[in-house]
């Protein structure tokens, strides 16, 4: 009788299952780290959020709060005369 185990056991595989995951783990955080490093470099200063919140603000009060479909529409009259 041999020692061998049923293919369906699973316990030996485990680790190496372990092992793939972390490794595939590793090269996303790995290769998210590098690419938030090179955008954040080349971020113009003008993004930064405390300069692009000040910068909405005056835009926002620079302009008068005014709808755009305020328009005044002409009702024409009409009546019916026998």
């Amino acid at each position: 009788m041999s020692n061998r185990r049923a293919p369906d056991m699973g316990e030996g595989e485990s680790a190496p299952l372990a092992r793939g995951v972390l490794r595939h783990m590793g090269v996303v955080f790995t290769a998210a780290a590098v690419f938030a490093t090179a955008f954040t470099a080349w971020t113009p200063a003008s993004l930064s959020p405390g300069e692009f919140v000040e910068q909405l603000l005056e835009a926002a009060s620079a302009r008068p709060a005014a709808s755009p479909t305020s328009t005044t529409r002409r009702v024409a009259k009409v009546s019916f005369r026998e």
